[in-house]
């Protein structure tokens, strides 16, 4: 017995661990690791462009070479940086446009004027960090036409660690607007980024995976038209915010509920107003995703004989 117990010394306390708690254990590693700072956004990254930076004349948001309401809204990633020097600031990481990549980023100082940068590299291979001594080219940003206002931003606690149940939460942010639209589109790319990663690893089916990303859709486009109105829509912003957050609870539970015939997603049988806003956003979708497509395929259409009349002629000799 004692020569057994020897033969099992030293294998560590991961003898009783399964094959499905390992693999439990790396997809919750995955989901934290999506609603985490990444590799990308250095910390010191916006006091570092400015003060390599600091000799250049400086020009507001609305100067700014980029489009910046634009560039937040199609963003590739967004990273909220807490900085000991700045303060919270945001990182925009836009998307490549020929063999550059761009960062917006934004941080206030202490009256709420913002304080921003934007650097340009070369593209990158991999996930490493960008340092502002790399940057091709720098832009320093400076604007107090944006006054601050506080809003509060929904978000939910937790990933479904230890099958515990993640929990709504709202946290406050008291910032100009173009820092509040960054707020809102990171929270909508780490909602995003688990809700697809949850649906591919918790086996849905084609056809849930294609409702989730019609309703993503949904709320992109939302957010997307209240951004450009002159004075943001809290209460709008804030349902659809709430909706963001929604999609994540729903999904990141490591036991999930069933999938409701009427709306398409899951939710408890007691969840009956959450059922009927879905059902409702899910009708509206649809009709404004057929909407978009009959425009772009009329758009199309009228292009085609366009494009022929300015094809060169050919040369028959």
């Amino acid at each position: 017995m004692a020569a057994l117990a020897g033969a099992f010394a030293g294998r560590g306390k991961g003898l009783g661990e399964t094959k499905e708690e390992r693999r439990e254990a790396a997809e919750i590693a995955e989901i934290k690791a999506l609603g985490a700072v990444p590799k990308w956004a250095d910390a010191s990254l916006l006091a570092d462009l400015r003060r390599l930076s600091s000799a250049e004349a400086s020009v507001t948001l609305a100067a700014a070479p980029v489009d910046i309401r634009q560039s937040i809204m199609n963003s590739k990633a967004i990273a909220r940086l807490p900085s000991v020097e700045d303060g919270t600031n945001w990182a925009v990481l836009c998307k490549p446009i020929g063999q550059q990549e761009c960062v917006i980023c934004l941080g206030q100082d202490d009256g709420g004027k913002i304080q921003g940068a934007i650097g340009w590299w070369p593209v990158r291979k991999g996930d490493v960090a960008l340092r502002a001594a790399d940057a091709v080219r720098c832009v320093l940003l400076d604007d107090s036409e944006h006054p601050s206002v506080t809003i509060p931003h929904p978000t939910v606690q937790g990933v479904g660690e230890n099958h515990t149940t993640p929990a709504p939460a709202t946290s406050d942010l008291s910032a100009p607007v173009p820092l509040q639209l960054a707020e809102t589109m990171r929270q909508f790319h780490v909602s995003r980024a688990q809700v697809n990663a949850r649906l591919q690893r918790g086996g849905a089916s084609a056809d849930e995976k294609h409702h989730v990303k019609m309703l993503q859709q949904e709320l992109h486009d939302r957010l997307d038209s209240y951004s450009v109105e002159a004075e943001l829509p809290r209460e709008a912003l804030l349902q659809c915010e709430s909706a963001v957050q929604g999609l994540r609870k729903s999904y990141l539970p490591r036991e999930w509920e069933s999938r409701c015939s009427f709306c398409g997603l899951r939710h408890s049988a007691v969840e009956k107003g959450t059922c009927k806003f879905w059902v409702k956003w899910a009708a509206e979708a649809k009709a404004n995703a057929e909407a978009k497509a009959n425009a772009e395929a009329k758009a199309n259409a009228e292009a085609a004989p366009n494009a022929e009349l300015r094809k060169p002629p050919i040369n028959v000799n």
